[in-house]
């Protein structure tokens, strides 16, 4: 029965008749999670020193679907990964993020993640998905602290 279900981008996709006979298999079952790695280059040829990046993750709105905050964990070059939780908890008696108006509005949810003393030349940039729930739209590598708008609210929308 082990070969009914299907392994998706990490996760176990079972169907209803399974889950009951696969309660205490899940429990135990360890997978791995998705991992996304991207090499840019970096250049600053007016000073090439070292310099202050901020990574934006967009991200399409969603709650967190699980009683923990959904998360991710964001790191460059190989250095040990931050984890980031996009989403604001809610407060007892409230239905929706504190953010969730704006959210809706521009469509898109930005989570900035800075990364200090980045010298010129290769650098990677890993994502790992630790939650599911969660859907990137992009990530943009920005060299100084600025607003990031998403194309709607840009356009006025």
């Amino acid at each position: 029965m082990l070969q009914t279900f299907r392994l998706v981008v990490g996760y176990v996709c079972l169907t209803r008749e399974l889950i009951a006979d696969f309660a205490l298999v899940a429990e135990t079952l360890i997978l791995p999670q998705p991992t996304v790695e991207y090499d840019f280059y970096t250049f600053n040829s007016k000073t090439g020193n070292a310099t202050q990046y901020t990574i934006s993750a967009y991200l399409y709105p969603s709650f967190n679907a699980l009683p923990t905050p959904q998360t991710f964990g964001i790191s460059l070059d190989g250095g040990a990964a931050r984890v980031v939780a996009p989403i604001p908890t809610i407060a007892t008696g409230q239905y929706n993020p504190p953010d969730w108006n704006k959210v809706i509005g521009d469509s898109i949810r930005i989570v900035q993640t800075n990364f200090a003393n980045i010298a010129p030349g290769k650098h990677t940039l890993r994502i790992d998905l630790m939650s599911p729930n969660l859907v990137f739209e992009k990530f943009v590598r920005a060299r100084w602290h600025c607003t990031l708008y998403s194309a709607h609210s840009a356009a006025g929308y």
